[in-house]
């Protein structure tokens, strides 16, 4: 999958934009959007919900992700990536990671999360 660190054209009303996009089209014919994030399980913020459950301050965060970004779901397929300190990662983080796993051609879906675990 290719893919380029700063996509052209991508902005938010902030004048931000996300960390990647796939230069061919991912899924529908819309390409992939990307921005990755890495939580603080134990922030003051997060604190009383990741205590209740695991992987929910990359929850919180990914939904902010997917606010900060709604402008760009007419076009692109967006995904906030997000994993916590702690090692838990957000529900469309391991979607992604699902679904490339399964494309992949070793055949054993855990090989991709051992790349993962390891990067």
């Amino acid at each position: 999958m290719n893919s380029t660190l700063e996509p052209t054209g991508i902005f938010c009303q902030d004048g931000k934009r996300p960390d990647g996009m796939t230069i061919i089209p991912w899924i529908r014919g819309q390409n992939l959007v990307w921005d990755v994030t890495c939580v603080d399980t134990f922030a003051q913020c997060y604190l009383r919900n990741t205590t209740e459950h695991a992987g929910a301050a990359a929850e919180i965060a990914c939904k902010k992700k997917e606010k900060k970004y709604e402008g760009l779901t007419s076009q692109y397929l967006f995904c906030g990536m997000v994993v916590e300190t702690m090692g838990p990662f957000g529900k469309s983080f391991k979607k992604i990671v699902d679904e490339i796993a399964e494309k992949m051609s070793a055949g054993d879906v855990r090989s991709y999360y051992i790349c993962v675990s390891v990067a």
